[in-house]
């Protein structure tokens, strides 16, 4: 029997020389939630594991800009089991859900990005405030396999592949969609510019969303190999039209070698993202693209800095043009990042 519970706030504000920004005006909201699962054998190889889970939550804004609201759910949740042979392991589950939006989908309100067109020509892209946005609730069934050989043909090599499918019917789900241009352009005197409005916005639609993960992972005491791949794709169930915020498709590659006793790690990564395409009417598609990451990763084991570990990474190494959907701003090209990071056990 696993019992818990979630109990966090969060809180908004913004400010720009000491006034206050719309595009954040000050809101909080408070969860609570408490869960329970019980794990029953069925057998030396089977369970069944039933759980429950009750979510509530309740918005507030400051000088009432918007109605106070609180709402609340319990959702229930089953899964089966079966570890097959000692490498294989399947299973299959039944699950109900709840989301509420967060502080930025429900009041957003301002400038989103401000884009250049063409010679004096922008684009100003504005997000549209929607107070009245419900929550997320699902029905999910999900289905997987997982197969592990901790030596395989009897070498230092350790395989494992893991696949899941799932499919989701959500009632009010929240979709945010990026119109890029919503009207006829208009001159700015001061900027001598022309300017197209644009909108950002979130509406509930009623969705199903279904897709697909399988990874590849070969590790040896003195490297690794990762293959993985995400499918997943939503339309709305009343029309069929597709969802403006659903992810891309993705694959990635990573391979990396272990050094001076696996204190140093050196690998890379390449990202492979599918065009986003099906969107609803006027909404912001996305091209495909790939990018490349690699990183050096030093964790000393003993000394005065054992545990302590020293990444540097360089992202986009190729400084690639991409955008991730829905976002209508390019990221960042070639960057060079350094972390340091120390983890703490405090519980044994």
């Amino acid at each position: 029997l696993t019992v818990g519970g979630e109990i966090y706030s969060d809180e908004q504000s913004g400010t720009r020389n000491g006034q206050r920004r719309s595009q954040f005006p000050d809101a909080e909201v408070d969860y609570r939630a408490a869960f329970a699962q019980l794990e029953i054998s069925l057998g030396e190889s089977v369970s069944l594991i039933p759980g429950l889970r009750h979510d509530q939550f309740k918005y507030s804004t400051v000088e009432a800009l918007f109605a106070d609201r609180n709402d609340s759910e319990t959702s229930p949740r089953l899964a089966l089991g079966w570890q097959v042979t000692d490498n294989a392991y399947l299973w299959t589950e039944y699950a109900q859900a709840f989301r509420a939006p967060s502080l930025t989908e429900l009041y957003a309100d301002g400038v989103h990005f401000v884009v250049p067109l063409g010679p004096g020509e922008v684009v100003l892209n504005e997000f549209i405030p929607t107070p009245d946005l419900k929550a997320e609730t699902s029905k999910q069934v999900q289905i997987g396999a997982r197969w592990r050989s901790p030596a395989l043909g009897q070498s230092e090599f350790n395989l494992e592949l893991e696949a899941t499918a799932h499919r989701s019917n959500v009632e009010n789900y929240v979709d945010q969609i990026v119109l890029f241009i919503t009207g006829r352009p208009s001159f700015d005197p001061i900027t001598q510019t022309l300017v197209f409005p644009g909108q950002t916005t979130n509406r509930n639609v009623n969705a199903r969303i279904e897709g697909a993960e399988a990874s590849i992972q070969l590790r040896h005491p003195r490297g690794y190999l990762n293959l993985a791949m995400t499918l997943i794709d939503g339309q709305q169930r009343s029309s069929g039209e597709g969802l403006a915020s659903v992810q891309s498709d993705r694959a990635t590659i990573g391979a990396g070698v272990y050094l001076l006793d696996g204190q140093l790690s050196l690998g890379g990564e390449l990202i492979l993202s599918r065009a986003r395409n099906n969107v609803p009417d006027g909404a912001l598609a996305t091209p495909g693209y790939a990018k490349t990451d690699f990183y050096a990763s030093w964790l000393p084991g003993h000394g005065a800095l054992r545990g302590v570990e020293f990444r540097l990474s360089l992202d986009n190494a190729f400084d690639k043009d991409y955008r991730i959907h829905p976002n209508a701003i390019d990221q960042a090209g070639r960057s060079i990042r350094l972390s340091v990071a120390k983890e703490f056990q405090w519980l044994r």
